[in-house]
């Protein structure tokens, strides 16, 4: 007989706590590093160290945490569709997914760009007058800012919904496979060639409605995985065997991709061709990548499984939070960074002390948001 699955996997909570609080330190470095796009950057000079030392943490935390929030967004809506039907879940989904990204476009941004990212200071424009414009102009679509990670995975839901609706063999019971070897590498191997042949057109840095394609081809994959993960039961059966290589694996990557992009040329004008076009350097990094994306989701479910699977009073009170921290991090993000612009320091201890100061704000606030009545049900996880 089965063992019965407990009600709640703590190492899963603490996971996405780990990830959404690396999601506000990556937005912290785009501040000071100027690679990628966010709502304020502050020009400091970069030497040869410092962008390396950026150009590394952005590209090794893009190449796989995303990713992991996906994979795991793939098992619990396997999980609840199954318990649910389509109809409870697409409405459960609707609501935890939808709400709190309509709230981030129709509120949310505006009030980022308008009074924190200089808007206000560089029109005569009053706030109203631009969100009147900002509505009726459709701007709000494109939007989402960091919630077009919740627009993205609303419409993954939708869709896997539909096709568990329409299928015509009953649902039955199947014999659970163990995770292979052969069927990680046959991911990485998806992940890269989708990835290169997307960028091919649009290369990193180019969006459409503020999502990123060149990034999704792994997120597309890493959510079929975590529906496959659920149906197998390899969040909980996940071997040592297994987890332990493709950490280290991992973690070994960091020093490739620096030697990578130091002798490459990437951190010159070379740049670009480590990000698309159909330039080998973009193949090569997109093999790096998606080796990186598929295992260190399997070893970060391993190692949180194994290491990370209990929960004190603090640590339950900010995974609690997380959501929260992940909707309302940004105008937090940005005030901080403007109350330190007078400081004089180099881009790298400006980029820590922005996180040392902004972390623990934005999880306050989350405790705090989280308790009015309004967002309550919304902002829980």
């Amino acid at each position: 007989m089965d063992t019965p699955r407990p009600a709640r996997m703590l190492f899963v909570d603490n996971l996405r706590l780990a990830i959404i609080t690396l999601v506000l330190c990556v937005h912290a470095a785009v501040t000071y590093s100027g690679l990628g796009s966010w709502y304020h950057k502050e020009s400091l000079p970069l030497d040869t160290a410092s962008r390396l030392f950026f150009i590394c943490f952005q590209g090794y935390s893009q190449a796989f945490f995303m990713g992991t929030l996906f994979a795991l967004a793939g098992y619990f809506a396997a999980a609840s569709l199954k318990k649910k039907g389509p109809r409870a879940f697409v409405q459960g989904r609707a609501f935890r997914l939808g709400l709190p990204s309509l709230l981030y476009m129709l509120a949310i941004n505006p009030f980022v760009i308008y009074w924190l990212a200089g808007h206000g200071e560089r029109s005569a424009e009053g706030f109203f007058e631009y969100l009147g414009r900002y509505l009726s102009s459709g701007r709000f679509i494109g939007g989402s800012g960091p919630m077009w990670f919740a627009v993205a995975l609303l419409i993954f839901c939708l869709a896997y919904a539909a096709a568990w609706a329409l299928r015509r063999d009953p649902e039955r019971e199947k014999d659970k496979r163990p995770l292979s070897w052969r069927f990680a590498l046959g991911l990485i191997l998806v992940c890269a060639v989708g990835t290169y042949a997307v960028r091919i057109v649009l290369p990193v840095g180019t969006s459409f409605l503020n999502m990123q394609l060149c990034f999704f081809t792994q997120y597309v994959v890493l959510f079929l995985f975590g529906l496959a993960a659920h149906g197998n039961d390899w969040l909980r059966t996940l071997p040592a065997r297994f987890g332990r290589p493709c950490l280290a694996l991992s973690l070994a990557g960091l020093p490739v991709l620096a030697a990578f992009i130091h002798w490459g040329g990437g951190l010159g004008k070379d740049l670009p061709e480590f990000l698309g076009g159909g330039h080998w350097k973009s193949l090569a990094f997109a093999f790096w990548e998606a080796t990186i994306g598929v295992c260190m989701t399997l070893g970060l479910m391993w190692l949180c499984r194994e290491k990370w699977n209990a929960q004190g009073a603090l640590t339950r009170t900010l995974s609690d939070g997380a959501f929260a921290v992940y909707v309302f991090h940004p105008p937090i993000l940005v005030s901080m960074s403007l109350l330190l612009a007078p400081l004089t320091l180099a881009a790298v201890p400006k980029f820590l002390a922005l996180c040392a100061a902004a972390i623990p704000v934005s999880f306050a606030a989350g405790f705090g948001l989280r308790r009015v009545p309004v967002l309550r049900d919304m902002l829980t996880s």
